[in-house]
């Protein structure tokens, strides 16, 4: 055998390069591969369309993640919902941004509303919640479910929205209860209403999700969508 091999045998080397390929050894034989496989490096690389793309969800979700900074620091739900759902193997902001790979563009805006992840978790959301607007007024209703094993009463509603003139940023709104001669009230699980306001003349797409009082946990959000 050509003695270049000799250093590779002794184990002195973890692999050699030969004629263009790589040698190196596994579970006791001799192995070898391209040294430089075609359409990988050098002048052979080309940007193929799987690269493109994956390229394009790495810049994007990194672009996304600093606007999405501010709201959960204030809601947990990516840290939660990865404990939760017992994800292993990743960071829950990997996490986060697996889930939503295929929905956001190249500059971290969403180009995919409806499919687009604002909360997961372990809590139940309403099997039926519905919307009704009045101008830039808001109101949610939905079938009180407090009684199944992953509901509370005084689980608190929370609403996500983002505009569609700023698909980046996501926005956090308080939904409230507003009863008369009654300071206006945070809107639980319980109460099966709600209502807020919006900034006027945009397109909205709108989370609402449930989390426990403590904001040590969350429920998978609904999709609501409409115009001024």
């Amino acid at each position: 055998m050509d003695a270049r091999f000799a250093p590779l045998l002794a184990g002195q080397v973890d692999r050699i390069r030969v004629g263009g390929y790589t040698f190196f050894m596994q579970n006791g034989k001799l192995r070898c591969c391209l040294s430089k496989r075609p359409g990988c490096s050098g002048d052979n690389w080309v940007m193929t369309e799987g690269r493109a793309r994956s390229t394009t969800n790495f810049s994007g979700n990194r672009v996304h993640a600093t606007h999405v900074k501010d709201v959960y620091e204030e809601l947990p739900v990516w840290k939660c919902g990865f404990r939760d759902l017992g994800i292993t193997g990743m960071s829950h902001d990997n996490f986060r941004q697996r889930v939503n790979a295929g929905c956001l563009g190249l500059e971290g805006k969403i180009t995919d509303f409806r499919h687009f992840k604002a909360s997961v978790g372990r809590l139940s959301l309403p099997p039926v919640m519905t919307m009704m607007t009045s101008g830039s007024t808001v109101n949610l209703w939905w079938k009180d479910d407090r009684n199944v094993p992953t509901a509370r009463p005084t689980d608190l509603l929370h609403v996500i929205f983002v505009q569609e003139l700023y698909p980046a940023s996501l926005q956090r709104v308080v939904p409230l209860v507003l009863l008369p001669g009654n300071p206006p009230l945070a809107s639980i699980r319980a109460g099966g209403w709600a209502e807020f306001t919006l900034p006027g003349g945009d397109a909205y797409h709108l989370y609402p999700f449930f989390g426990t009082a403590d904001n040590d946990g969350f429920s998978p959000n609904e999709y609501f969508d409409f115009r001024f």
